[in-house]
């Protein structure tokens, strides 16, 4: 009897959904309870990630532009007077190409000095650790009656020189110069007119000055003898020609602003300037015959130097204490030679790279003053040279250091890579538009004939590649003010694990430095989906 109930209670049951609005919430019914069955066993199963062990590299990216390489400006380190010149603007030039060159007359005579100094103090130390025999002192007091004879033969070269000089600058003033002035020793007043009147008083005041040097020295090279210090006599000399040769100069100028008339027409003018330009010859060719013969005294003298201690050393044995201090003086005099060396590379320009002269402003006989506030006398460009030039900002730039390696793009070339390397480093910020930058420069490893000034790079700056280290991508890290940590399961509870970490790639992943061991799962905390 029950059993006829239980079933006719069923097929009301079934037929009371015939209806169409029960229909729909049964079926509304069942999909809910399918979706909570399927949400419960999802969250029941937490996804995990496991700590691998791997590659890391972190990168910066940048966008730059090839650029050509700046040209350099050149000037000399040292005053002097320009000499030689060797290029115009528009000649091409390679690393190490002479460029300009000043008068290292002066520096020849104290290296020929210095390295006789070595020669003597070497040949010094060798007699010293030799000892002599009778013979070779014999063969000594020869060499130095020799070079007692070739000393003589120098200082009478040097007087020689002198009283020449003392010649040329006599025809330089009293003959050709002082056709240009009325009471030339006493008031001199030049005898033409020049547009530039400041120099036409500096002429004549030129002129008188000379004339107060002039006589003193004329005197003086009268009475000069092998006897007196022509060490002095050669400055002397060297002082008063410099003199004459300024007031040429000057006097060359004011005649290039002479205004003619009919007392004083072109043709006179011109005959003026060929006069002068011979005295300006003569007094050049005076002055580089006495620092010649400066050079040849100053040989001598050493020679005779050489020969004298030579013979010295030879007389007398030497102690360990003179050997020892001999040794100090070979390297004294050594270094002596390398200083004045250095001072004489100084005296020469010439191209630190390959390219082409772009600015020359040197000219023979110009003068180069002080080594304060240098001015450039040579600019170069560097020929088909290109770099790429980025300003990275002050949040990346730490991360930076010349030698990384760069992998780049190019905009005008799709779909091909190319490598390069960091050169250098602005230490000094660009602020662009209120935020601080600093200008990095990058070399090609390999240059492309395609690559051209102006083309947009896209860069990706390799900083630090980490091999076989803990990675964990970055979505299952917590960080927060109280640290950095990673989240697991202990038994059914979720417990926070500090982390320490280290670089971060672009690829997401993070190297983990402690905290975590290889094989490690840990709790996907982020929102990245399930595979």
């Amino acid at each position: 009897m029950s059993a006829d109930l239980d079933m006719k209670g069923v097929k009301r049951f079934i037929s009371s959904f015939k209806k169409p609005w029960r229909a729909v919430f049964l079926g509304i019914l069942i999909l809910v309870v399918i979706l909570l069955v399927v949400q419960k066993n999802g969250n029941g199963a937490p996804e995990l990630v496991q700590v691998t062990r791997g590659t890391v590299t972190q990168e910066v990216i940048a966008t730059g532009q090839i650029v050509p390489e700046k040209d350099v400006s050149l000037a000399f380190q040292t005053a002097g007077t320009i000499a030689r010149v060797y290029v115009q603007v528009g000649d091409k030039v390679d690393v190490g190409t002479l460029l300009l060159s000043l008068d290292d007359a002066e520096f020849r005579a104290q290296l020929a000095e210095a390295n006789a100094a070595v020669d003597s103090a070497e040949a010094n130390l060798g007699l010293l650790k030799q000892g002599a025999k009778a013979e070779d002192v014999r063969v000594s007091e020869a060499q130095v009656a020799e070079a007692e004879g070739t000393l003589i033969s120098a200082k009478r070269g040097v007087m020689s020189a002198i009283q020449s000089a003392v010649a040329d600058a006599d025809d330089a003033i009293y003959n050709r110069a002082d056709q240009l002035f009325t009471n030339a020793t006493t008031n001199p007043q030049l005898v033409f007119s020049s547009s530039d009147t400041q120099l036409s008083g500096d002429v004549q005041s030129e002129r008188l000055q000379v004339q107060g040097m002039l006589v003193p020295w004329e005197a003086s090279v009268r009475g000069l003898t092998d006897q007196n210090d022509l060490h002095l006599a050669i400055g002397t000399a060297s002082d008063v020609l410099g003199n004459v040769q300024q007031t040429l100069s000057d006097l060359t100028l004011a005649l290039s602003k002479a205004a003619t008339n009919s007392s004083y027409p072109q043709s006179t003018i011109d005959g003026w300037k060929t006069s002068i330009a011979t005295a300006r010859t003569n007094v050049s060719a005076a002055i580089a015959g006495i620092a010649s013969a400066r050079g040849t005294l100053v040989a001598a003298e050493a020679g005779l130097s050489v020969s004298q201690n030579q013979l010295a050393l030879k007389k007398a044995p030497a102690t360990p204490e003179e050997i020892a201090a001999q040794e100090a003086g070979v390297g004294q005099a050594q270094a002596k030679v390398a200083l004045i060396q250095a001072q004489m590379d100084k005296m020469t320009l010439r191209s630190p790279l390959k390219g082409v002269v772009t600015r020359q402003d040197g000219k023979i006989g110009q003068s180069v003053f002080s080594t304060t506030g240098l001015t450039s006398l040579v600019s170069i460009i560097g020929e088909n040279s290109l770099e790429i030039e980025t300003n990275t900002p002050e949040i990346d730039v730490a991360k930076l250091q010349t030698g990384n390696v760069v992998r780049f793009t190019l905009d005008a070339l799709p779909g091909e890579n190319f490598t390069g390397r960091i050169i250098s480093i602005d230490p000094a910020e660009t602020v662009i538009d209120g935020v601080s930058n600093y200008k990095v420069k990058i070399a090609f490893d390999a240059m492309d004939p395609r690559f051209k000034s102006g083309l947009t790079a896209n860069l990706e700056i390799e900083t630090v590649k980490k091999e076989n280290v803990l990675l964990l991508p970055q979505y299952a890290i917590v960080e927060n003010a109280s640290g950095t940590f990673i989240r697991r399961l202990e038994g059914k509870k979720e417990i926070e694990v500090p982390v320490t970490l280290g670089i971060r790639g672009r690829d997401g992943n993070v190297e983990v430095i402690s905290g975590l061991k290889e094989g490690d799962k840990v709790l996907n905390v982020g929102s990245k989906p399930k595979n």
